[in-house]
């Protein structure tokens, strides 16, 4: 600000607010910002009942648009769009493999089961109850494995692992579920998603 005494200047978060103090206050100010540096040239005029007209370039109020700015906030938006069709279209599982194997409770065991080379999925109609899920490791223990749920898909549970062996329980009814195409290899996931093309980042992780 050139001359503090003929204005009053008061910032408000992203605003500026400016009172002229003296009479016909006029003088020079530049702002700046944490992207760009603006120069101004203030003059303040009396006006009693429109006798003396105001000058053309008098305002009262000043807004800025950034093209640019603005352009880069719609290609993110359609970037956000495209994504989200992406995930709801790429989100369908396509079977790589159906070869399953149940035995034990009837209660527990799915009607279908298959993987994607990625997750398993065991689906249960007629609004069965979904039991727990476990993977049978190589020293023959048991170990709960993550699942979840698709809303579009309420029938199917989607285990995140493929095994030789699970083994599904709801109280007291077991049942066994062998992979008899079991790859130990599978899909790499270091995306940490199943969408081809997307990954998953986690805010305020080291990269």
């Amino acid at each position: 600000m050139g001359d503090k005494k003929a204005w009053e200047v008061a910032p408000v978060e992203n605003h500026l607010f400016l009172k002229p103090v003296g009479d016909k206050a006029a003088t020079n100010m530049t702002v700046i910002t944490s992207r760009r540096v603006y120069n101004f040239e203030l003059s303040a005029h009396w006006s009693r009942n429109g006798a003396h007209p105001r000058p053309n370039d008098m305002f009262f109020q000043v807004n800025f648009c950034y093209p640019l700015d603005e352009a880069a906030k719609e290609r993110a938006k359609a970037k956000v769009q495209e994504l989200r069709e992406r995930l709801k279209r790429d989100n369908i599982p396509v079977p790589t493999n159906w070869n399953y194997w149940a035995q034990g409770s009837a209660e527990v065991i799915p009607n279908r089961a298959f993987d994607d080379s990625r997750f398993t999925y065991f689906q249960f109609t007629n609004n069965r109850e979904m039991p727990a899920i476990y993977v049978i490791n190589p020293d023959g223990s048991e170990s709960l494995v993550n699942t979840h749920i698709d809303p579009a898909r309420p029938d199917t549970i989607a285990v995140h692992k493929i095994a030789r062996q699970m083994v599904l329980r709801k109280g007291g009814a077991v049942a066994c579920i062998l992979n008899k195409s079991y790859d130990p290899d599978g899909i790499g996931n270091s995306a940490g998603t199943t969408v081809r093309g997307v990954e998953r980042v986690v805010k305020g992780a080291e990269r």
